[in-house]
């Protein structure tokens, strides 16, 4: 009898699940803006340096993987000094094929700034140890600092 019991609950289980996923499928592809959403994350973010705007003139540089033909829009923040490896940077991708790629580049340039960071400024390691990657639709948030919780809460109250 516990096993029959056992079995129809996990039946009810797997049946709320299956509902659940089709209810985010149905909300998915909302259209939110690049611009706002990151200044958004930015200011509810706290961090220790100054970060600018990175431009279309050095964005390939930064992101050593940006490739216009999977990225639609971008507005990236990133500290001016290179004190801090602190950044916030938003990707819309071009279509939903392209997502893969655009959190492939957002994660090589985590790995890109452990190469550079691990020996010159090994207190910023932890915020690379542990960064913020978020995917939702065809957007790709990535923040690197202290306390990402803020940021993550801003990212996800814009698709409400």
């Amino acid at each position: 009898m516990k096993k029959l019991i056992t079995i129809m609950m996990a039946a009810v289980m797997t049946l709320g699940l299956m509902t659940g996923c089709g209810n985010e499928t149905s909300n998915s592809n909302k259209e939110i803006s690049v611009s706002e959403t990151a200044e958004k994350v930015l200011k509810s973010t706290t961090v220790i340096a100054e970060l600018v705007e990175a431009t279309d003139n050095n964005i390939d540089i930064i992101y050593s993987k940006y490739n216009t033909d999977y990225v639609a829009e971008y507005k990236v923040y990133t500290c001016a000094s290179k004190a801090t490896c602190e950044e916030v940077a938003l990707f819309k991708a071009k279509d939903d094929q392209s997502v893969d790629k655009v959190k492939e580049m957002v994660l090589q340039r985590v790995n890109d700034l452990i190469e550079e960071t691990e020996n010159y400024n090994p207190a910023e390691m932890p915020k690379l140890e542990s960064p913020l990657v978020l995917v939702k639709d065809r957007y790709v948030l990535l923040v690197l600092a202290d306390d990402t919780a803020p940021a993550e809460k801003a990212f996800r109250e814009s698709f409400k």
